[in-house]
């Protein structure tokens, strides 16, 4: 009896072994395959990933392009307000000078006018007879 199950356990072994040769086969097909599409994945990935930072360095070019831009106006609108500045406080100091001038003139034309008056009110008046 002892014989009988050796050969029916040599076989079962012979068996078992083709069965986990193909099984590994199998795997190592599996697995090959799944490997390819893997790798193929993440070509696909890094791809698509490249193609973003691709557009993230444009949108960032492209702010930074319109800071600059800005940056310059702001420049330029500031030198102009300088200008405007600098020309209201040239009018401001004429018309300072228009106004004392136009104050002495006033002043002037009150004491001529007083002076006037005197002198008219001398001349209207009877001359005594001396």
């Amino acid at each position: 009896m002892k014989r009988g199950k050796s050969k029916k356990s040599i076989k079962t072994t012979r068996l078992n072994t083709k069965e986990n040769e193909k099984q590994a086969k199998l795997t190592s097909e599996l697995t090959e395959t799944e490997a390819t599409e893997l790798v193929q994945e993440s070509t696909e990935k890094r791809v698509e990933v490249a193609h973003e930072m691709s557009d993230l360095e444009t949108v960032l070019r492209e702010i930074k392009d319109f800071r600059h831009e800005n940056a310059e106006t702001l420049k330029d609108i500031r030198d102009e307000i300088k200008r405007a500045n600098g020309r209201i406080d040239e009018a401001e100091r004429r018309i300072g000078g228009a106004e004392e001038r136009v104050q002495c003139i006033e002043g002037t034309l009150s004491e001529l006018i007083k002076t006037a008056e005197k002198t008219g009110r001398e001349t209207n008046r009877p001359r005594k007879p001396s």
